[in-house]
């Protein structure tokens, strides 16, 4: 659970493994946490583990920074 802005709220809404509140309410938090139900909790689970498998991870981010730092010494 998020907010629908900033790199959280990208990677939240490309990977669909979470709910991007409106707002930071007490009472959103509370309706949103009661509307989420065990098959739904799975399938971001899931969502997640991909995301952080196929992208978000060391080994992906390690290839990038090496990278840049090729194209700055260069």
């Amino acid at each position: 659970m998020t907010g629908n802005f900033g790199e959280i709220g990208r990677v939240v809404r490309e990977a669909k493994c979470g709910v991007l509140l409106k707002d930071f309410s007490m009472n959103e938090i509370k309706e949103t946490l009661l509307s989420l139900n065990s098959q739904v909790l799975s399938q971001y689970k899931k969502n997640a583990l991909v995301c952080g498998l196929q992208k978000y991870n060391w080994k992906k981010a390690n290839a990038t920074l090496l990278d840049q730092y090729r194209c700055l010494f260069q």
